[in-house]
């Protein structure tokens, strides 16, 4: 387990730098698929992003369904943080509904 928090880690170190806005000011706009992944992304953004979580504190990931507004923050986003090994089966509907073509960090 702490080998996957140091991957994620190391990953979003790599990947929020070229994710960043034009303007340096704006946070960097990040949708996250669940509340673990949004305090991970606040710690290691801080300042520089602005996190979304989908799946709201509590919330069940497996099961959860997207809202209509969803689908607009989604398209909306600089990057997307998601777990991925099945957990989010709802996700590449979202994305694909949402239009969002920006990266991905699984």
């Amino acid at each position: 387990m702490n080998n996957l928090r140091l991957f994620v880690c190391f990953s979003l170190f790599l990947t929020l730098p070229w994710a960043a806005p034009a303007s340096a000011e704006e946070p960097l706009r990040v949708i996250v698929s669940f509340s673990v992944l949004e305090d991970l992304v606040k710690q290691v953004g801080g300042r520089d992003v602005a996190v979304t979580s989908l799946v709201p504190m509590g919330g069940e990931p497996h099961n959860w369904e997207p809202r209509p507004y969803d689908v607009a923050e989604l398209a909306e986003a600089d990057l997307v943080v998601v777990n991925g090994l099945g957990l989010e089966g709802w996700l590449d509907r979202l994305i694909s509904a949402s239009g969002y073509a920006g990266p991905v960090l699984v």
